[in-house]
């Protein structure tokens, strides 16, 4: 039977962990700022539910989306990269839902 590389399997768990705390530390700063585009998205999808079932559901996909999405996007190869990467993806995230929509312009006579 073959051995597990357990230095292996912690270095990769180090790095999820890393990402872990950038997505939390991203997300609660953004949270702090007063961004709301996850909750306002959150509203209108499942529309008469408390509030606060939409401040954990944010969280919730806010964090784990934005862990999952910065170790596969930009694959960091260690610890501060990860973290990097952590605060990358809830800060793109964020950003990307609550653009506004641009105006349409009137055309001209």
């Amino acid at each position: 039977m073959g051995q597990i590389d357990y230095s292996a399997l912690l270095n990769y768990a180090k790095l999820w962990g890393a990402c872990f705390s950038g997505s939390a530390i991203s997300y609660f700063y953004g949270s702090h700022t007063g961004t709301k585009a996850v909750k306002d998205k959150l509203r209108q999808i499942m529309p008469r539910k408390p509030d606060v079932s939409y401040e954990r559901a944010a969280a919730i996909i806010t964090v784990l989306g934005g862990t999952i999405g910065g170790m596969l996007a930009y694959a960091p190869d260690g610890p501060g990269h990860a973290l990097a990467a952590g605060i990358a993806g809830p800060a793109a995230m964020m950003t990307l839902m609550g653009r506004k929509k641009k105006p349409k312009r009137k055309p001209r006579s």
